[in-house]
């Protein structure tokens, strides 16, 4: 229950006395507190309804208006804004900034996007695409009609309209509609037709299409007598798309939100030396009950009902909170967000639970040895006991049980949490001054404190002494990728003693250069690497940079080359000539200076979360501009230079991942190793070995590499970015301005374009080889600055069967190697280019300014259709795809969601699961494929945003050189048609438990999906309401009571049918831990309990969610709450009438009509169960064919039928 009146005065006049301390609280609240548990734990034997209504009216109790607690005067008037300033921002941003610092030392960015809304009545008669979200950035689009991941597929069949009629028939009878992709974050739906599929799914005569896999996408066809799609979303329909109604007939605009961030100056490298883990605990904690909300579910109900994204992370220096929060909410959010940080209670009923989830989530990001990466090379190399070095997660092993680890925690949060070391950011669509208000009234409960700002405190830390690196980690992998990392350990003073100096960053800019006198560069054309990534680290304690690269067969039997070759590059970097490098600084900055002339900067939460953090490096309000910390760099050749040099031999920590199937003590005989010793990595227990770096004869290497190495690689520094030279030229004369490019000249505004087809010509059969489409460009919702153009290949041989779909990923990363164009320089000029392999296509993808956008298309067309494919880009392609398909045989998710769609659907084929393909195929095979691919294809252009119409007749021109053709008759049957249903089981259960050889076995995920159906239209109604409210319970339930897993949620809910919903229940836990039937059985029990969670939803809850997720005015709450009851509440069917978490795979679901469909992924640590399922297996059957990688459980006796053992069974 919520605290009195009288409690939160005293609590008030507590803290008010409170300076650079936690007031030890007194003996009188010490029994209050004891009560308040004993009172909570007797409460637990009362009936289950009972207990989770007093839960719900806590949150209840926040949705009426008004309720939020208020805070004592004395309180407010001991806090004060000592400081404000409102930073600069661009002309063009129409957000407003102020930054205030409390009189207790924590500092808070406000960032209001408030717009006033039009009125109702002009709402109504405004185009859906004319409309601003407060809640969107202003340069993005808020609703666009036929946009979206099918939308062209809609687009597509309007730019062949002018074909002849047996070219271009369409069944009349069904329709099947789904939602707008870009609509569903800000909550607007626009229903489109698109022609859908038949299948007999139930054997009595009706056809029912597939649905397009979205929430909540509804198919009714036009026969049967049904509601609208409208009617059925509670929605108006309209020729540009859908408006939210409500029960008066007005037009309402959808809900805003308001993201929250806070950033606390501490993190692992803080925990004691005998609990580490601590500060990622405390992270946890704080979430389970302060002193004014002291139930554990409190925030949990409310962002998670009606709000979004709430989560946290741990770093090495720092742990930062964030979450979303509907407007309404928002005070309601800021008392209870500020009061579990401030006092949380941490009760003991709570801690080893929690210990538990710590443990979950270790196991959890284990795979693919991530966790090795980031932790042995600190390990191996820094002094013992050094912050460096600690644990940042934690577990079991190292933070013990509950009692144990409260008493570090209970002083940790009193030293670290206080205001001094806080920075804040509200991001809302609130005013400025409504904002402030909140921000003093809220984040005045944190008290004084001695700890700092990072900014305040880098220069107290504790220094390092390295140790080992002269040596190598070499580490035994758990995948097949092979790996080696080289770590330079930096002086933090690179980057703390002036940031505006920019060090790091011009450093990682010149290493990422992907240009043809590059070090990826010429390590891609030796096939030593297939990838090479770069990446930061900053701590106060030395700055880290570090480049992996992704070794082929060649390059993991010749590290002396790439060693060689990355000294000589950074050589080469050190000796760059002054003009050189100011050329690049020049160009970084003139970089930064466009994007803040462009507009918003700051409108989603990751934006809120980046300032936030800004806030923590900051040392007064000069430094700080809305777009970034460019705009007051300065240029220093000589600290450059100087931190170059610091890339020696002494500081680098060289870590190599050797891929499994390849034994380490093999790999260090193979080395001519006679002494080594295999150890054990701390926590994961991986096992290592640490060895001498002469086995890639470095000496030698860097003795001659000014002579026999010189003439082998020829680097070069990062070349002149023209696309920004061009545009600092043409500004020079027209007006700097203040800051940068407040004057820049402006582009040309292609607006108020409409979306409309743009018809190509035609080849000699009627059948154009080019067709395009324009998304439409308004001036409300676009930017002038933001241009897309998407070119579609479309070809009926892109997945046509298990083969063609390796040979069509296989020429994408040939493409992507074989690129004509270099992606760092279109990357700094502002410009995205991509290639992805879809279902029915091959899409060239470019995104970025109006400005060269043309010259850019042209040069990714070439790279996709001119270029010729080499032996060694076709090697080095073939790497790649082996490592990523076999990642993707690893992952849960992807193998459940296969097993998903070829069970339920039909002519799927498992594409997964091909990897023995990828090594049968030559050259002359891939480029085979290209030449059908090319016979069989046509182009679809989509231009989105500020890009003119004409730009359509300039690509074309481009594409007329290429040899394409669509010989194969219509370009619509070029699309892959979606898959039938297959006919459904009868009701009852089904499992299919599958094992993947490719898994690193730490996580085993169950998915429960329940058919129901045939209901009727008030049935779906209901259905879909009572699923709203599902998410939040399925965390409470199984993720914060039960401790199942990390990951626990709701993740599908469709319907595969006009008259058949689906719903999917998911839960990734510990293999080791849970077995599949026991977390099988508790997501039954689950689906129990939320029948008696629903009684307790009040109707002013219910109404807010009906705003919220836009439900039928005609649902009544207590029909949602006898629907769902009806179907999974306790039965007279089953013996004593009992709930629905039974196990009894028999009669079950079977007597309710249900049809139940469990995906159980088994991690290879599986624990091991006595359950009579899991006994009645009677083998592992291979999949698709003798060589694949997946493994399929077979039943015996009664579960010979319940075990599915073939993704290909028909039921």
């Amino acid at each position: 229950m919520a605290p009195s009146n009288k409690k939160s005065s005293s609590n008030a006049t507590k803290r008010s006395t409170t300076v650079n301390r936690r007031a030890k609280p007194s003996s009188t609240n010490q029994r209050k507190r004891k009560a308040n548990t004993v009172q909570r734990r007797q409460s637990s034997v009362a009936p289950r309804a009972s207990k989770i209504a007093r839960k719900s009216n806590i949150v209840s109790s926040f949705i009426t208006k008004g309720s939020t607690p208020a805070i004592s005067a004395s309180k407010l008037g001991e806090i004060s804004i000592v400081k404000r300033y409102d930073p600069p921002k661009s002309p063009n941003d129409p957000n407003e900034y102020r930054v205030i610092q409390l009189s207790n030392g924590l500092t808070v960015a406000l960032v209001s996007r408030h717009r006033p809304y039009p009125p109702a009545s002009v709402a109504t008669t405004t185009a859906a695409s004319s409309l601003t979200s407060s809640s969107a950035p202003s340069y993005r689009p808020f609703f666009v009609p036929n946009t979206g991941e099918n939308a062209y597929q809609y687009n597509i069949q309007d730019a062949c309209s002018y074909l002849p009629p047996e070219h271009n028939s369409n069944d009349g009878d069904f329709y099947s509609y789904s939602l707008n992709d870009d609509c569903r974050e800000t909550e607007v739906w626009k229903c489109e037709p698109t022609p859908a599929p038949k299948v007999d799914i139930f054997g009595d005569g009706w056809c029912y299409p597939k649905p397009v896999p979205t929430p909540y996408p509804l198919t009714i066809p036009k026969s049967v007598p049904s509601p609208t799609i409208g009617a059925i979303l509670g929605c108006e329909d309209g020729e540009k798309g859908t408006q939210f109604k409500v029960k008066n007939g007005g037009v309402i605009n959808p809900p805003c939100y308001t993201s929250i961030a806070l950033v606390v100056n501490v993190g692992g490298a803080s925990d004691p030396l005998n609990c580490q883990g601590l500060a990622h605990f405390t992270e946890h904690m704080v979430h389970h009950g302060s002193e004014r909300h002291p139930s554990e579910d409190t925030q949990s109900l409310l962002i998670k009902n009606f709000g979004n994204r709430c989560n946290a992370e741990t770093r090495h220096q720092r742990t930062t909170y964030y979450h979303e929060i509907t407007d309404d909410l928002l005070e309601n959010s800021l008392d209870i967000f500020s009061d579990m940080l401030s006092y949380p209670l941490f009760e003991e009923e709570h801690l080893d639970r929690e210990v538990n989830a710590v443990d979950n989530e270790f196991h959890f990001r284990r795979d693919r040895n991530s966790k090795d990466i980031w932790m042995l090379p600190f390990h191996v190399t820094v002094n013992e006991n050094h912050p460096l070095s600690k644990f940042l997660c934690g577990s079991n092993e190292t933070l013990g049980h509950g009692a144990r680890v409260k008493t570090f925690m209970r002083e940790f949060h009193t030293q670290n949490y206080v205001a001094s070391a806080m920075t804040a950011c509200i991001n809302s669509s609130k005013s400025l001054r409504e904002l402030e208000t909140l921000a003093l009234k809220h984040f005045s409960r944190f008290l004084r404190g001695e700890r700092k700002t990072f900014q305040e405190m880098w220069n107290t830390t504790e220094p390092v002494i390295w140790q080992n690196c002269d040596k190598k980690v070499v580490l035994q992998g758990i995948t097949s990728s092979a790996m080696i990392d080289f770590w330079w350990h930096l002086p933090a003073s690179l980057f703390t003693k002036d940031p505006n100096e920019m060090i790091l960053e011009m450093i990682l800019a010149m290493l990422s250069d992907t240009s043809e006198k590059s070090l990826r560069h010429h390590l891609q054309q030796l096939g030593l690497v297939w990838d090479q990534r770069y990446s930061r680290l900053d701590t106060s304690y030395a700055a880290f940079i570090r480049i992996s690269f992704h070794l082929t067969e060649r390059g993991r039997a010749n590290t002396s080359e790439i060693f060689q070759a990355t000294f000589q590059f950074l050589e080469k970097l050190q000796s760059t000539p002054e003009p050189e490098m100011k050329r690049l600084f020049d160009e970084l900055k003139w970089k930064c200076q466009r994007q803040f002339h462009f507009g918003t900067q700051y409108s989603s939460l990751y934006h809120t979360i980046q300032f936030a953090t800004v806030l923590q490096f900051v040392p007064d309000e000069k430094q700080l501009v809305t777009y970034g910390s460019w705009a007051n760099a300065r240029f220093n050749y000589q600290r450059l230079i100087h931190s170059l040099r610091e890339f020696r031999d002494e500081n680098l920590i060289v870590l190599e991942i050797i891929p499994k199937g390849n034994s380490i003590e093999d790999w260090a005989r193979g080395k001519d190793y006679k002494y080594f010793h295999v150890e054990r990595a701390p926590h994961t227990k991986t096992p290592y070995i640490l060895v001498p770096r002469k086995d890639d004869n470095f000496i030698a290497n860097m003795s001659n590499s000014s002579n026999s190495s010189s003439t082998r690689f020829q680097f070069g520094f990062i070349p002149e970015n023209k696309f920004l030279q061009e545009d600092m030229n043409e500004q020079r004369g027209f007006g700097d301005g203040d800051h940068g490019g407040a004057f820049m000249r402006p582009p040309i505004n292609y607006g108020d374009i409409k979306p409309h087809t743009l018809k190509g010509k035609q080849e000699g059969n009627g059948i154009p080889r080019i067709v395009g489409t324009h998304m439409g460009h308004t001036t409300e919702s676009y930017s002038p600055y933001w241009a897309n153009v998407s070119i579609y290949f479309f070809s009926h041989n892109v997945y046509k069967n298990p083969r063609n779909h390796v040979l069509a990923c296989l020429w994408k990363y040939c493409i992507h190697f074989n690129h004509a164009i270099n992606q760092k320089e279109f990357g700094m000029g502002g410009y995205d280019v991509s290639f992805v392999c879809n279902m029915d296509s091959i899409l060239i993808n470019v995104l970025g300014f109006p400005k060269h956008m043309v010259e850019i298309v042209d040069k990714s067309i070439a790279s996709m259709l001119q270029k010729p494919i080499s032996a060694t880009v076709f090697e080095l392609a073939k790497e790649c795809l082996k490592v990523n398909m076999e990642s993707l045989l690893g992952n849960n998710d992807l193998v459940e969601q296969t097993a998903f769609e070829c069970m339920l659907y039909q002519n799927e084929e498992i594409f997964l699961d091909s990897l023995q393909d990828v090594e049968k195929l030559t050259l002359t095979d891939l480029n085979n494929y290209v030449m059908l691919f090319k016979r069989s294809t046509y182009s679809l252009v989509a231009l989105r945003g500020n890009v003119p119409t004409y730009m359509f007749d300039s690509i074309s021109k481009s594409l007329e050189q290429y040899d394409f053709t669509p010989h194969f008759g219509n370009p619509t049957d070029y699309h892959l048609q979606e898959p039938s249903l297959k006919k459904l089981f009868p009701p009852g259960e089904k499992c299919i438990r599958i094992k993947s050889q490719s898994m690193s076995g730490f996580c085993t995920s169950v998915s429960n999906c329940y058919i129901l159906g045939p209901i009727t239209t008030e049935q779906a109604y209901c259905l879909l309401s009572a699923l709203d409210f599902m998410d939040c319970q399925a965390f409470l339930y199984l993720r914060t009571k039960f401790q199942l897993g990390y990951s626990v949620g709701v993740s599908r809910k469709e319907f595969l049918a006009p008259n058949i919903l689906m719903f999917t229940v998911k839960v990734m836990a510990t293999a080791r831990k849970f077995s599949p039937c026991e977390l099988d059985i508790k997501i039954d029990e689950f689906l129990g309990y939320y029948c008696d969670y629903l009684r307790t939803i009040t109707e002013e809850q219910f109404e807010t969610m009906r705003k919220l997720k836009n439900v039928s005015p005609n649902v009544r709450l207590n029909d949602v709450i006898s629907c769902f009851s009806s179907i999974f509440g306790p039965s007279n069917c089953i013996s004593l009438g009992l709930g629905f978490g039974v196990q009894d795979h028999l009669k079950k679901c079977y007597q309710r009509g249900i049809r139940k469909l469990s995906i159980q992924v088994v991690g290879n640590e599986e624990k091991s169960c006595s359950c009579p399922l899991c006994q009645s297996i009677s083998g592992w059957r291979p999949g698709p064919n003798t060589e694949s990688k997946l493994r399929f459980a077979t039943g015996s006796g009664s579960t010979r039928e319940y075990f599915v053992d073939s993704f290909s069974c028909n039921y």
